[in-house]
């Protein structure tokens, strides 16, 4: 087994037993929108999107990603929701690290990104708090010049927990698991647009599923490669 695999064989083993643990699945991110997430490092990135989480309303987003070294990297969202359940609007914000676990490898041309983070929503007194771990796998594929189209997977686990919350204003937490699918869409080495769905949902929050849409832009300083 090559370094690459056996740094994922912790996050993958993980993610595995988790599945059949939980009794629920946890949606996404500190809200209910798909993470939006692929599969590897990027130098620096601002991801504007908007996502629709059912009855939790609709999501309008900022993403802020920062490669700390090729394989480290740390992000973070913050945005606003108008749940069609909920009494009053929701804030989000919430911060991620991500470690390439594997890279694309000619014998291997698939990449791992393990990715954790802990993330608050806040409205009409009711504070919500999540914590997801996960692994985003995919691929890049070049489509000549600039273009490129990756493929992602993000398979996760993780703890929603609010301290008052529902009919019964009381605090209650929950252990579930998820999954997004999406596509990114390199139209420039810039500019890329980003599709994604989040499967699943906790009681804390949502069952919902969610669709999400995004605008990424790298600066012309700090390019993808």
């Amino acid at each position: 087994m090559n370094r690459g695999a056996r740094r994922a064989a912790p996050w993958l083993v993980a993610v595995i037993v988790a599945i059949p643990a939980a009794s629920r699945s946890a949606s996404a991110q500190a809200w209910n929108y798909p993470a939006f997430q692929q599969s590897h490092v990027v130098s620096r990135e601002f991801n504007f999107g908007i996502a629709d989480g059912g009855d939790v309303g609709t999501d309008f987003l900022f993403q802020w990603r920062e490669g700390l070294t090729p394989l480290e990297q740390l992000s973070l969202d913050a945005g606003f929701a108008a749940p069609k359940a909920h009494r009053s609007g929701i804030g989000f914000f919430g911060g991620q690290y991500g470690y390439q676990l594997m890279p694309s490898n000619p014998q291997l041309p698939i990449e791992m990104l393990g990715v954790g983070g802990f993330n608050v929503a806040f409205g009409g007194g009711d504070v919500f708090f999540r914590i997801p771990v996960g692994v985003s796998v995919g691929h890049k594929f070049g489509l000549g010049q600039e273009a490129a189209f990756t493929p992602f997977a993000l398979p996760r686990i993780g703890l929603d927990f609010c301290n008052q919350c529902g009919t019964a204003r009381r605090g209650r937490a929950e252990l579930g698991v998820g999954t997004d699918l999406g596509f990114n869409l390199d139209l420039t080495a810039r500019i890329a647009l980003r599709f994604a769905a989040g499967f699943g949902g906790t009681t804390v929050i949502s069952r919902d599923n969610t669709f999400g849409f995004t605008v990424a832009w790298s600066p012309p300083a700090l390019v993808r490669h």
